[in-house]
């Protein structure tokens, strides 16, 4: 029996992990360079790096309103 509660805890989690990233992609569609600026701009006592943190956005690609994309990454 533990082996078998085990197995669906797993599932949960394996569950649980896809619906955040299925999440995470919808909100990187919706949120764009635009709203980065300002989110950015209102959040002065965090650095950049702490926000691209707290928004899961190092490494992507953000569109502006022209259309241009934006890859948003912490500096090394």
């Amino acid at each position: 029996m533990a082996g078998q509660r085990e197995w669906i805890v797993d599932k949960k989690k394996e569950k649980e992990i896809k619906n955040r990233l299925k999440l995470r992609k919808e909100f990187h569609k919706l949120f764009t360079y635009e709203d980065f600026q300002v989110y950015k701009d209102g959040y002065k006592f965090l650095d950049n790096a702490n926000i691209i943190n707290y928004l899961y956005l190092d490494g992507v690609k953000l569109k502006d309103k022209d259309g241009n994309k934006h890859i948003i990454e912490k500096l090394k």
